[in-house]
């Protein structure tokens, strides 16, 4: 009973702090039926929240008359987002995933992030013009793709009655929403690491926003690259059995 009024007391300001639903995982994971078993996880959890709530930092007001950004970004465990504007953040969204979510695909995850996103934050939203910026490329083209899955079908009708943009941003340059959704201790193999990215790679990149049958390649095999076995998709290049794929010349 403590605990839940611990959590009911903190889960009032929770869209102030950034990371909060990664943050009481272990605290919430003690709730279910006989799991309250306090161990260091859930001790270094409870910490770490008194810390974020005494220390969250200073968001800005919204303001009508300028537009809204949101950032959303998913990884395996949970999907988070950020609201603002000029480069301000107005409030956060942060939710780990249950196990029936944690077995979506990518492409899912990331759409469940961008509608929870927009859901939670409607009040803002509707009736003006506003931004989602995601580093799921393929999101890019939410309305020009074909519905392949309940998801989907569900997700676009949830997104009825928005005027917005879906604009692509680097995993890179989407640091905020990229570590809402980081599972807090996730262990990663490498803490560092350099690559040499060929620039052909950027103009292949680039030629796939012009090419229809490009982006469809691009839906496909985001949601179900199974159906397609000849294609591939990976580090930014489609391939069909092995060869690269590029626009046709004179199209």
């Amino acid at each position: 009973k403590a605990l839940r009024g611990f959590l009911g007391l903190t889960g009032y300001y929770r869209r102030f702090v950034k990371n909060y639903g990664v943050i009481v995982k272990p605290l919430t994971d003690l709730l279910k039926k006989d799991g309250f078993v306090w161990n260091e996880h859930a001790s270094a959890a409870f910490y770490e929240l008194k810390h974020a709530m005494s220390n969250t930092p200073v968001l800005a007001l919204p303001d009508f008359s300028k537009p809204f950004i949101l950032e959303t970004d998913a990884s395996t465990q949970a999907i988070g987002a950020v609201i603002m504007q000029q480069g301000q953040p107005i409030a956060y969204m942060s939710q780990a995933l249950g196990t029936r979510n944690q077995a979506l695909s990518i492409y899912e995850k990331e759409l469940l992030a961008l509608i929870s996103a927009v859901n939670r934050w409607r009040h803002y939203l509707l009736g003006s013009h506003f931004i989602i910026r995601t580093d799921h490329h393929s999101l890019k083209y939410l309305l020009e793709q074909k519905i392949w899955t309940p998801l989907q079908q569900k997700s676009l009708t949830k997104l009825m009655g928005f005027d917005y943009e879906i604009q692509f941003k680097q995993r890179k340059e989407n640091v905020v929403a990229d570590a809402l959704s980081r599972r807090r201790g996730e262990t990663q193999e490498l803490s560092a690491i350099s690559i040499v990215r060929p620039a052909w790679i950027a103009d292949i990149n680039e030629s796939y926003e012009k090419d229809p049958k490009a982006r469809e390649l691009l839906t496909a095999l985001t949601v179900n690259d199974k159906e397609m076995p000849e294609y591939s998709y990976s580090g930014g290049v489609i391939r069909y059995k092995g060869r690269v794929y590029v626009e046709e010349i004179g199209r």
